[in-house]
């Protein structure tokens, strides 16, 4: 059975992607004519700390003229809702909690929303075939 590995040289460090391998621990040599090692790559899914462009915040957690703050990271506004005794809305309630909430989950449920969303997804397929 064929097996699809990333392989990495072990002299000039040249990365090969999706190589196919008949045997586990039998790789193609590289094109320097060197070995090849398999590449053990982990997909790791991680959200950043930092909000890109900010957030402006206008109510709660604004300076204390009243005027809005600008916040770049999720640490920066957990530091100051730690500072000034508050907690944070998404920690107490759910999405489903809030009427807003509540519409928006059934918009997301409606068969109008789905036939949207299955169009845009068909159409990035076509584009990536054009590609």
């Amino acid at each position: 059975m064929k097996i699809l590995i990333d392989t990495i040289c072990a002299e000039c460090k040249a990365v090969r992607i999706d190589v196919f391998t008949e045997n586990a621990g039998e790789y193609p040599d590289c094109t320097c004519g060197a070995a090849t090692e398999r590449l053990w790559s982990f997909g790791v899914s991680v959200r950043g700390d930092e909000i890109p462009g900010g957030v402006w915040i206008h109510h709660g957690l604004c300076n204390t003229d009243g005027t809005p703050r600008r916040y770049d990271s999720y640490t920066e506004i957990n530091r100051e809702c730690k500072r000034r005794g508050l907690t944070r809305w998404t920690d107490m309630y759910d999405e489903s909690e809030t009427r807003e909430g509540r519409e928006h989950l059934a918009h997301m449920k409606s068969a109008e929303y789905q036939q949207d969303r299955r169009e845009r997804r068909e159409a990035r397929i076509m584009r990536g075939k054009e590609l």
